[in-house]
């Protein structure tokens, strides 16, 4: 399983929607998941922090681990995680209507049951987990590895991986429930003896997998990528490369509701059906013809390049503007962040086909795209001439191998940013390959000692060395605030009131 290798690499790419040291590496494949930074909560949680003192309402008393902060919450309250690696003896328990959110997104947040437990859990329709890695959970004889969700509550924007229960490797919805644009790969439905349930997902008597991209897990018996358990609905998944003996990509057990989805390459049966309510529209899978429903079809959904783990679709893929609009879909973006429907008619599968200027597209052909994945710094939370590091997480996820020259940094930026302008300073990059990884590391930085809000902004291929795929979406900015008297995210003492 390629499990480092999730953690590190699903990172935030809703720019693809929009108009000193080199660490390199090709890897493949890259997943594309959005991610956002947040900044408001009502407590907050820094990894180990040694001046924890409840109830956590500022960085400078934030809990030190999840459940602290979520203990002291009530219903409608926000807790906010900063990055690290929570690593967790008994699972994470949201039995409230609590949010509970990454401030950085999945690739910096991680949830880790080190492989000898559950970790999360989840028991109320108004909890969510938002922006989080939840992996190495272990639940073999019961319900959901890394997530189990109990009569409702919502996971979001998570990467759930290298998770193992004997239902739902990497979640199981259990009478209701919504797991919603996340990336669910290289989990594993075992009990460790005979049977499985859900390499995935398993629903059970309810729950919705919706905007989700299922890929590369594994199921004992039943349903490699999702088992649906005497009901369920998965709306606009792409559900890829999973494996099972029955049903490898999905198996529906009496009343699963499938809408929008590709089901493709899986290793086995894409598809099996057992009782009665089960039903499938604008579906493309191989062998559509036999499923129960309508608009389904068997084309190849030409993905950008599956071998890279590039799922969107080409242009003249026959999955565009081939799905059914549904009541949810207004004003709700994809996987990667676009909006769910850009033309009048919703594509099929987990991500929107957006046309490139001039006509291209994702599936734009022969040319490199680089992106900012992620702008993480060293101490995370910066305070007023504070000497730190910054890492620069750059991305190819064009077509082609290509040259994306130089990345140029700047500190303190104000908020309006001019394309590829001068200033700021700058480390190579070099060639990248097709789906390559490359960390740009910049050391011995200084924040300043103004009062304000700043940027700290990234442009890869900032001198255009290289004609891409789309020009649009070179840089990135991480922004923070520092406030009068000297403080930082941790200034003790005043309130600090900033438009996030």
């Amino acid at each position: 399983m390629k499990i480092n290798f999730y953690i590190r690499i699903f990172a935030a790419v809703a720019a693809l929607c929009m108009g000193l040291a080199t660490m390199a590496q090709a890897v493949s494949p890259v997943y594309v998941i959005v991610a956002t930074t947040n900044t408001s909560g009502d407590h907050f949680v820094s990894l180990g922090n040694l001046g924890a003192q409840a109830p956590y309402t500022n960085w400078v008393t934030a809990a030190a681990t999840i459940q602290a902060a979520v203990d002291v919450a009530v219903d409608g309250e926000v807790v906010l995680v900063s990055n690290g690696t929570y690593t967790v003896v008994s699972n994470v328990a949201i039995t409230k209507g609590v949010t509970v959110r990454s401030v950085n997104g999945a690739a910096d947040t991680i949830i880790d049951g080190a492989g000898a437990t559950r970790c999360v859990y989840m028991d109320h329709a108004a909890a969510v987990l938002d922006g989080f890695t939840v992996q190495r959970g272990y639940n073999p004889g019961g319900f959901g590895g890394g997530v189990n969700v109990n009569a409702g509550g919502t996971v979001k924007n998570c990467i759930l991986s290298g998770n193992q229960a004997r239902d739902g490797g990497g979640a199981a919805l259990d009478y209701g429930g919504l797991l919603l644009n996340c990336v669910i790969a290289s989990n594993q439905a075992f009990d460790g003896s005979s049977t499985g349930f859900g390499g995935g997902v398993r629903c059970l008597f309810g729950g919705t997998v919706r905007g989700c991209l299922i890929v590369d897990n594994s199921s004992f018996t039943y349903g490699g990528g999702i088992n649906v358990w005497s009901a369920g609905t998965i709306e606009n998944c792409t559900v890829v490369s999973n494996t099972a003996p029955t049903g490898a990509g999905i198996l529906t057990w009496n009343n699963g509701v499938v809408a929008n989805s590709i089901l493709f390459s899986n290793i086995g049966d894409n598809w099996g059906i057992n009782g009665v309510g089960n039903s499938f529209t604008n579906c493309c899978a191989p062998g559509a013809g036999s499923l129960p429903g309508s608009g389904n079809i068997t084309n190849d959904p030409l993905f950008v390049s599956a071998a890279a783990g590039n799922y969107r679709l080409q242009a003249g893929s026959p999955c565009v503007n081939a799905g059914v609009n549904l009541g949810w879909m207004t004003g709700t973006v994809e996987l990667a962040g676009c909006n769910r429907i850009v033309d009048t008619t919703v594509d099929m599968g987990a991500y929107e086909f957006v046309p490139a200027p001039g006509g291209g597209g994702y599936g734009y052909t022969g040319k490199p795209d680089f992106t900012i994945a992620a702008i993480t710094t060293e101490p995370v939370l910066l305070t007023p001439g504070c000497a730190f590091t910054a890492t620069v997480m750059v991305v190819n996820y064009g077509l082609a191998a290509g040259d994306a020259g130089v990345l140029r940094l700047w500190l303190d930026h104000p908020a309006a940013a001019t394309n590829r302008e001068a200033g700021g300073v700058q480390l190579p990059v070099g060639t990248m390959a097709l789906g390559g990884i490359t960390n740009i590391i910049f050391t011995g930085l200084t924040a300043t000692n103004a009062t304000g809000t700043f940027n700290l902004r990234a442009f890869v291929d900032a001198d255009n060395t290289t004609t891409e795929q789309s020009e649009g979406n070179n840089q990135s900015t991480l922004t923070y605030t520092f406030a009068p008297g000297g403080g930082g995210y941790g200034y003790t003492g005043k309130p600090d009131f900033t438009i996030a």
